[in-house]
């Protein structure tokens, strides 16, 4: 997977008998005058656009912005297959080259999806620079702890586990079913104290034995004229 995608950035052909470059149509000798867009960087082969920025309350230019991180890698009709087997990919707008369609072989096609799909349990998000997680300057770029005086809350990482049924099932564990009341967590009870176990369940009434496991019992009976309704039920079988 490493060759194919290493492959891929190049534009080169991974499983090729000697190394070659990907055919394509329109390419030129000479690469057309291009400039870089405005609020844009383009470094060693990275590029950052800082045009785009959603507000913290625009939630439909968020949407937005997630349709287009989740949208798919190609169109189904960029595809065409030639004549000669290969298969012919339109890109969506000409490179700086001039190049405007790649042509594949169908094993050639393979390779170069295999290098989209996504190694397992591996995140697919990485943060380079200030933003990494462990860079000296990320506290100065990124919210932390809520200031004092300030009206924001620190946001919770984990949520409890009432909160979780609650989220989930709708059901609300913490409210007591008889008066309506919150209830709280007073202590854990774990199954190595049965003094307490027991305390607990005869001050509310309730038995603190484990009700007898019903005694094992031999399989019901077959009964003998079942395969013969079943055989008769069957339209062909009384025919014959």
């Amino acid at each position: 997977m490493d060759l194919f995608s290493a492959a891929s950035i190049r534009g080169m052909i991974a499983m090729a008998p000697e190394p070659r470059g990907v055919a394509v149509i329109g390419k030129r000798d000479e690469p057309i005058e291009w400039k870089p867009p405005k609020d844009a960087a383009f470094y060693e082969g990275f590029s950052l656009h800082c045009k785009v920025r959603i507000d913290a309350e625009d939630r439909e230019g968020l949407e937005r912005v997630c349709r287009y991180i989740l949208r798919p890698p190609f169109a189904a009709d960029s595809f065409t297959l030639r004549q000669d087997g290969r298969v012919e990919f339109r890109l969506k707008r000409p490179r700086r080259d001039g190049t405007t369609h790649l042509i594949l072989t169908p094993f050639e096609l393979i390779e170069k999806l295999a290098a989209l799909i996504p190694p397992p349990k591996q995140h697919q998000l990485h943060y380079h620079g200030c933003l990494a997680p462990n860079a000296s300057l990320r506290e100065q770029v990124v919210p932390g702890a809520t200031e004092e005086g300030s009206d924001c809350k620190p946001r919770c990482k984990r949520l409890t586990w009432a909160a979780l049924l609650k989220r989930s099932f709708g059901i609300d564990v913490m409210q007591c079913p008889e008066c309506g009341g919150r209830m709280r967590v007073i202590a854990t009870i774990s199954q190595d104290q049965p003094e307490v176990i027991k305390a607990i369940l005869e001050a509310m009434g309730l038995s603190s034995e484990a009700p007898p496991l019903a005694p094992a019992r031999d399989p019901p009976e077959p009964d003998p004229t079942c395969g013969e309704r079943s055989r008769t039920a069957f339209p062909w079988d009384s025919a014959a």
